[in-house]
């Protein structure tokens, strides 16, 4: 509205793609002819009667056929609705929804053109945001945009801001740095950092192995696979995919091309045409010192080996780091999947009781503390996140401490809500069930409150991945 009363209103009307409305009278004039006089369409170049023609104030104007045909290829195929532009070359004005809904005919093709311009209309509204959930077409609407909890009517709670499930205490921007973490392949090139030779080997069928240090075993790198290693009776599951950028030429002009040694010679030439370095295969430097004076792939460097081994051991900690808090982060959400089939359970035990002379609001303990569970374990799965990035000291100490307190207390919670329930442990169990759920709340609101103090007061340090 100010540029409007800016004065440029050429320039607004040019950034909008639309005509000067005070222009449009003259461009309806020039374009006038009679509706006897058959002209030809620009697009089809067949002949028809002026009638049989329509366009936009732009003053192109085309046959209904060539009309019905653009858009419908730009509303099914392209996807476009509300960026659709006049089909005469060079043109930017866009088609008004008027005017599109009057030239379709085709039922599937409006009900498209609906579906994106409502599409549209939603992501250019800051207030509104369409809910995540499958199969679900509502729209939430918010009072001013927040990263904050929001239901939808098929109850789904997600984030307002990144549309994720509610993640309290971790903030959307590491929540989204952490789903990449462990959506790409950073981790894959760690494990092989850490746990492989630098070297890969190709079977006869065509598979490519790497050797692994730790196991002394050949693994086969597929997409994906599960490696277990049970060496020092300690056992890691990993998942990973085979990266095509692994390489084994070491210059930096080859596109990391795997190589292949496929003679006994230890002379190696990358095949790749950008590259065509020569090698040895044995120490992975420039084959011209070798024969030379200053041959010394015999020799071993204590520098270079040294340098090699710490950066295999920042690899192997960066991995263990990582796979701890993975593990962890896993295995909470895992049990918040098995939490929610818990509801099926908790309601047979709840009929049970009814016949134990227990009235329906007396067993409605069990729900709540379900309930609670299924918080506390949401809650818990993020602080792993949380606590991925978070930097020791004074505070995060006691951000753990907190978080253990809380594990501790769900555990025993699941442990008490899975116990079978008999005639004589039924008041005893449901004492338990009360006091421990009752003091899961407590710990979770003692933990988020001691985060979102760290927010306000800036105490939390992160560590930037």
């Amino acid at each position: 509205m100010e540029r409007y009363f800016d004065g440029n209103l050429e320039k607004l009307f040019a950034e909008c793609h639309v005509i000067n409305p005070s222009k449009k009278s003259r461009t309806r004039q020039m374009n006038t002819r009679s509706s006897a006089q058959d002209m030809p369409c620009q697009i089809c170049y067949l002949n028809y009667s002026n009638s049989y023609f329509t366009g936009l104030e732009c003053g192109h104007k085309f046959c209904m056929q060539c009309w019905s045909e653009y858009l419908t290829t730009k509303i099914m195929e392209e996807g476009m609705g509300q960026t659709i532009s006049c089909p005469a070359h060079g043109c930017d004005i866009l088609v008004d929804d008027n005017t599109v809904m009057r030239l379709i005919t085709d039922s599937k093709v409006k009900l498209k053109y609906q579906h994106l311009i409502t599409n549209s209309f939603v992501e250019c509204n800051r207030l509104l945001k369409w809910c995540p959930a499958p199969d679900c077409h509502h729209v939430v609407k918010v009072q001013y945009p927040d990263a904050k909890p929001v239901r939808c009517k098929c109850g789904r709670q997600f984030c307002f801001n990144c549309g994720e499930n509610w993640h309290d205490p971790v903030k959307c921007k590491w929540l989204k740095k952490w789903i990449k973490k462990c959506d790409d392949d950073s981790e894959t090139s760690n494990w092989i950092a850490a746990n492989t030779k630098q070297r890969l080997l190709r079977s006869g069928t065509g598979c490519v192995f790497f050797i692994d240090l730790e196991c002394c075993v050949m693994v086969k790198a597929e997409t994906p696979i599960v490696l277990k290693c049970t060496v020092k009776s300690r056992a890691e599951i990993v998942r990973f995919r085979l990266l095509l950028s692994v390489s084994f030429c070491a210059f930096p002009a080859n596109g990391h091309v795997t190589i292949e040694k496929d003679g006994g010679c230890n002379h190696m030439v990358c095949r790749n045409q950008n590259c065509k370095a020569e090698f040895c295969w044995v120490c992975l430097g420039p084959w011209e010192p070798h024969g030379s004076a200053w041959y010394n792939c015999n020799r071993y460097n204590e520098d270079d080996a040294k340098a090699a081994r710490d950066a295999q051991e920042r690899s192997r900690a960066a991995l263990q780091r990582y796979l701890f808090y993975c593990n962890r982060y896993m295995n909470h959400m895992q049990s918040l999947r098995f939490e929610h089939k818990l509801y099926a359970q908790v309601k047979q035990k709840m009929e049970e009781m009814q016949q134990h002379n227990m009235s329906w609001i007396e067993v409605q303990f069990l729900k709540k503390a379900v309930d609670v569970l299924c918080q506390c374990r949401a809650t818990l799965m993020y602080t792993y996140v949380f606590a991925f990035y978070l930097k020791k000291n004074n505070q995060s100490i006691i951000f753990e401490n907190n978080q253990a307190d809380l594990e501790n207390a769900t555990e025993v919670l699941s442990g008490y809500l899975e116990r079978d329930i008999s005639q004589d442990s039924l008041q005893d169990i449901k004492q338990k069930v009360q006091d421990k759920y009752r003091y899961c709340e407590s710990r979770r609101r003692v933990l988020l409150q001691h985060v979102h103090e760290g927010y306000e007061k800036d105490l939390w340090e992160y560590i930037e991945d």
